[in-house]
């Protein structure tokens, strides 16, 4: 019954966007140079909908606002990371790929309007999706991205959702873009501390057991050696007393912790007691 529901929500919410998308064929067409049609695609858009952009070939990825997608998020007072609202996520994401393209980090930023954007299509599989397929791919896929996520930084930005789901990755080059720039920092959040984060945030998601996490508790010695060679001095001193309410599960791994402690000195420790008090 469950996945009725979401069935027939799901097709009330592709059909409230129908009448846009067929404007955005013609807008998006004229500023492409060809013919196109938008094609709902297979991955999650999050909070909102994503497209694909066909002409003669695959030419992009549409990013747009569904004011009629349900966007229900509870967020606790030590989330660190604020959905956006929806000319927010745009916006964001226009900035981000507008800054990371020029560094290959990220999809080219193609067309936008204030309730769209349109980026280029890289045949690359999601972090998430590689590892599930081949989770000795780890350690390849943090010794390319743990870098990306420092240009990242020094390019005067922030993710605050990155999971591996929102890694692009490709094998073949040892490759990866950062994608799906959703969230706004906190207004308590210092920009240290949001560097740290972002670390933190990637390193939980590898610890999960279809995300190669066997794999990353078998050397935790090399993750030492890679996060010590990667995060900079900026991001280790930052005050973590916030990240476990955030990443508990992160909080529940003793031997990773015990690593990020030679990283994140004593900081880590004291994020984990807090959570343990606040449990």
């Amino acid at each position: 019954m469950k996945s009725l529901k979401r069935w027939v929500r799901r097709r009330r919410e592709i059909a409230a966007i129908a009448p846009r998308c067929r404007e955005l064929e013609d807008e998006i067409g004229k500023a492409l140079g060809e013919s196109v049609r938008l094609v709902p695609a297979p991955m999650k858009g999050g909070y909102d909908e994503i497209l694909t952009v066909e002409g003669c070939r695959r030419l992009g990825i549409l990013r747009l606002n569904n004011p009629s997608k349900d966007q229900q998020d509870p967020i606790g007072p030590l989330d660190p990371g604020i959905p956006l609202d929806d000319r927010g996520r745009i916006e964001r994401e226009w900035h981000a790929y507008s800054m990371l393209f020029p560094l290959g980090l990220s999809p080219e930023p193609l067309v936008r309007g204030p309730d769209f954007m349109v980026c280029s299509w890289l045949p690359w599989d999601r972090a998430s999706r590689r590892l599930l397929a081949d989770s000795g791919k780890i350690w390849s896929l943090l010794e390319t991205v743990l870098p990306a996520i420092a240009s990242m930084h020094g390019a005067g930005l922030t993710h605050l959702d990155l999971n591996l789901g929102n890694v692009l990755f490709d094998p073949c080059s040892a490759r990866t873009c950062l994608i799906d720039f959703e969230f706004g920092p906190a207004s308590w959040i210092r920009e240290d501390q949001q560097k740290a984060f972002d670390y933190l945030r990637l390193i939980e998601d590898c610890t999960k057991p279809r995300r190669g996490g066997a794999n990353l508790k078998s050397d935790l010695r090399r993750l030492g050696t890679l996060l010590s060679a990667n995060v900079p001095a900026e991001a280790r001193s930052a005050g973590l007393d916030f990240v476990f309410s955030r990443l508990q599960r992160l909080a529940r791994e003793d031997a990773v912790c015990d690593v990020l402690r030679e990283v994140f000195p004593q900081d880590v420790e004291i994020g984990r007691a807090a959570c343990r008090e606040r449990v």
